[in-house]
């Protein structure tokens, strides 16, 4: 059997997968060069979404973002592609892209650090009233995410707001030290 073993198909698909989630980027590239697109039954929105993780990884965010759209383009409606994308738009100093493509999930909830990313991108385009209402609900719905206050603090600072911002910053002492 050894001459036959090595004429079965190897799932490359699944072996990228599998190193991803490793944490073995470089491999599973090499894995992703491997996948013959012409394969008839072939998982394409997988494909694209493994190379895009990979590209995101590698900070290739034009590229990520490119395979990322030619997954949803093949079926893919996992949501967490948006959060990818938003991420790859972010990276980019996509701002407006980056809040519409956290928009388009379900619920930030799954990811809260996007309420972070959300925030600042509002912040980036001058729309303060939104960042202030972003990090404000990302305070309330997950408020052991100290980053949020800090967040918030900074643009307090930011826009010489100081006196709310020490007000901010005793009530964030308040709590990390109620917890020791």
């Amino acid at each position: 059997g050894f001459a036959f073993a090595a004429e079965e198909k190897v799932d490359y698909l699944g072996v990228a997968a599998v190193l991803i989630r490793d944490g073995n980027y470089s491999r599973a590239e090499k894995a992703l060069e491997n996948v013959d697109l012409s394969v008839e039954g072939l998982d394409i929105g997988r494909f694209y979404t493994l190379k895009g993780l990979v590209e995101l990884r590698n900070a290739d965010n034009e590229a990520a973002l490119k395979s990322f759209y030619n997954a949803i383009d093949s079926g893919v409606e996992e949501p967490v592609i948006w959060a990818y994308i938003a991420q790859a738009h972010y990276a980019l100093a996509e701002y407006e892209q980056t809040i519409s493509a956290i928009d388009k999930l379900p619920s930030i909830n799954q990811f809260p650090d996007l309420y972070g990313v959300k925030s600042q991108s509002y912040w980036f385009i001058d729309d303060v009233k939104n960042a202030f209402d972003v990090i404000e609900t990302g305070i309330a719905r997950f408020p052991a995410k100290t980053a949020f206050l800090h967040q918030k603090i900074y643009y307090l600072v930011e826009l010489d707001l100081n006196q709310t911002a020490v007000e901010e910053s005793l009530k964030f002492l308040e709590l990390s030290g109620s917890e020791n």
